[in-house]
């Protein structure tokens, strides 16, 4: 696990070539070699291990987070790539937030991470947190880390690309992607949603106010023109 951590490629390579090692074994913050290999973008190492036999590359630490995500979070591209593209790579495994890599791309602003994780037919776009937020949900609500409007938004067209994508899920409010767009005053997010199919505008949240009665209560209606069509309008 030193030799991991010290980045000792050919070290590695000794130590594997002896039966006795065993590299699933973790350190007092249940970090296991693999996982210490990614954090510390040691390629060649990760390389290496993926080619061992008995490899987990799901072993979570302590605080919950696993190699894919150690990856995305570190920004280890090449790496994330290499994760997300084998089979053994759990892509849906969530830290103790509740919180499942293609979250995590989204809080981070990975552009280019969210796009591979959409595009990957085993990722739940759909999948929720301990706050019943999908990871649409996060991106309507700005819980990115400080991310400009403009960036948001492509992260959540980028989330639209997929097929599978539930517009209409709840949080543990009630309230759906439209009903914090129309909260937020986002005219350009309202606008975007309204241009996708299976949307509803009708759905109501635990106090029984739906996305055009919150739109009202903003002053985003007008006499002579409305953001959000009325029920039943085509």
């Amino acid at each position: 696990m030193l030799a991991t951590q010290l980045r000792y490629a050919d070290a590695v390579d000794l130590l594997l070539s002896h039966h006795s090692v065993k590299v699933i074994q973790c350190n007092t913050l249940g970090e296991s070699a693999f996982s210490i290999a990614v954090l510390h973008g040691s390629v060649k190492i990760v390389e290496r291990l993926l080619n061992v036999q008995n490899i987990d590359l799901n072993n979570q630490s302590l605080d919950g987070i696993a190699p894919i995500s150690i990856a995305l979070t570190c920004r280890q591209n090449y790496v994330f790539q290499l994760l997300l593209s084998d089979e053994r790579t759990n892509v849906n495994i969530c830290d103790h937030h509740g919180q499942n890599p293609l979250h995590l791309a989204t809080e981070i602003g990975d552009y280019g991470a969210i796009q591979m994780l959409v595009r990957n037919r085993r990722v739940d776009v759909n999948c929720f947190n301990h706050r019943q937020e999908t990871p649409l949900l996060l991106a309507v609500k700005g819980h990115g880390r400080f991310l400009p409007f403009h960036k948001r938004l492509l992260i959540i067209e980028a989330l639209l690309l997929s097929p599978c994508l539930n517009l209409n899920y709840q949080d543990e409010n009630g309230r759906t992607a439209i009903w914090y767009a129309v909260s937020n005053s986002d005219i350009k997010l309202v606008e975007l949603l309204l241009q996708q199919t299976n949307l509803d505008l009708n759905c109501a949240d635990k106090l029984g106010h739906t996305p055009l009665a919150k739109a009202a209560a903003n002053g985003l209606l007008r006499l002579d023109q409305s953001p959000l069509p009325t029920a039943g309008a085509s």
